[in-house]
């Protein structure tokens, strides 16, 4: 026992230096004194003020605290409505390339040669398939591609959101815990800015994740009927956020780190859990002939139809190779650069593709 307090005291060290990392770039990065002032006493207000709010919080009644986490969630689909109507952010690189294509897919466009993103880029085409059956829904009630699209990430930030307070609530007694939470959704630009404004693959990916952890969470409580429900959503679950965001293999490894170590020290907890450890072996098996299938689903070819398109391995050295050289250069001759009206400056320098040639560069 004294062994595994030893463990979660280690585990517990680990997140305080990740969070103290965090505040502290915080504090230096951007170097803007005003905002460091205010960090610091905003730091300072909630180290003195926090046993008294604790306190003050855990004496409210549970359905008090159910209320005013409904207040605080519908105040803040008023402002994610506000933010989306009045507040368009720009879309550019990937999540651009994937909401094109998928709108070009939606209206039966599947021609995937006019670029070569999504051959350099594979990953990318399951996401791309799934948004256009999105897209190809939303038509069907006379919605419009950037409707369709905010409804989407609506969707999934405030399910991501409401699943988070969930496991809070589930997880512990205390009303300051799920309060604070519901608070830092309803101030903090979580739920206003990137994740809301830009569609791609990290809400997806988060939300498939804590679908997962609450599956685990809730297993061994589960009746047989419900293993056999709630197994299936686990497997289907797995599987798309695999073929979303093929980084979520990660949790493969976790499972089987996770295996070896309750096979050490608690068998007893392994039999209550080698059925959903197993589910989700199972589901990264599949993870690979599911996207198989949603890229021939989409008409994309398997192999890219022009030799010239392939990115060899020393063609892709020797472009680093180019953009490192040249940026070299930028720099060494940075004295003979000039600045323009837009704080851009343009180099007249001595580069790789000639003598004379002129380079663009923001420094």
């Amino acid at each position: 026992m004294a062994r595994r307090r030893t463990v979660s005291n280690w585990l517990g060290l680990l997140l305080a230096l990740a969070l103290m990392i965090g505040i502290f770039s915080n504090i230096v990065y951007p170097q803007n004194f005003k905002a460091t002032v205010l960090v610091l006493l905003g730091c300072l207000v909630v180290w003195a003020g926090h046993r008294w709010y604790i306190q003050r919080v855990n004496q409210l009644s549970t359905q008090l605290v159910n209320r005013l986490i409904v207040i605080a969630f519908v105040v803040m689909v008023l402002v994610q409505l506000f933010v989306l109507n009045f507040l368009p952010a720009s879309v550019f690189h990937d999540p651009f390339r994937v909401i094109y294509q998928a709108e070009q897919l939606s209206v039966g466009h599947y021609d995937w040669g006019s670029s070569l993103y999504f051959w350099r880029f594979p990953n990318n085409v399951p996401l791309t398939v799934l948004l256009a059956g999105w897209l190809k829904l939303a038509s069907l009630v006379q919605l419009g591609t950037t409707t369709a699209i905010h409804v989407l990430s609506l969707i999934l930030l405030d399910s991501l959101i409401a699943m988070s307070l969930w496991t809070v609530r589930y997880l512990t007694k205390h009303q300051a815990a799920v309060v604070t939470l519901a608070v830092f959704f309803l101030v903090s630009p979580f739920a206003y800015t990137y994740y809301l404004q830009v569609f791609y693959s990290d809400v997806p990916t988060l939300l498939c994740l804590s679908i997962a952890f609450n599956i685990l969470l809730r297993w061994p409580h589960y009746s047989t009927r419900q293993r056999w429900l709630f197994g299936i959503a686990l497997l289907i679950d797995i599987v798309l956020g695999g073929v979303i965001k093929p980084n979520l293999i990660v949790m493969a490894v976790a499972v089987v780190l996770a295996v070896i170590v309750l096979a050490i020290r608690s068998r007893k907890i392994l039999k209550r859990y080698w059925v959903p450890f197993a589910v989700i072996m199972l589901a990264f098996a599949l993870m690979m002939p599911t996207a198989a299938g949603l890229k021939r689903a989409g008409t994309l070819p398997l192999t890219q139809p022009n030799s010239f398109q392939r990115c060899t391995g020393s063609g892709w050295v020797t472009t680093q190779t180019i953009l490192a050289n040249t940026t070299l250069v930028m720099f060494k001759n940075s004295a003979n650069c000039r600045t323009s009206s837009n704080d851009k400056r343009i180099l007249n320098t001595p580069s790789l593709l000639g003598s004379n040639s002129w380079v663009l560069g923001a420094l």
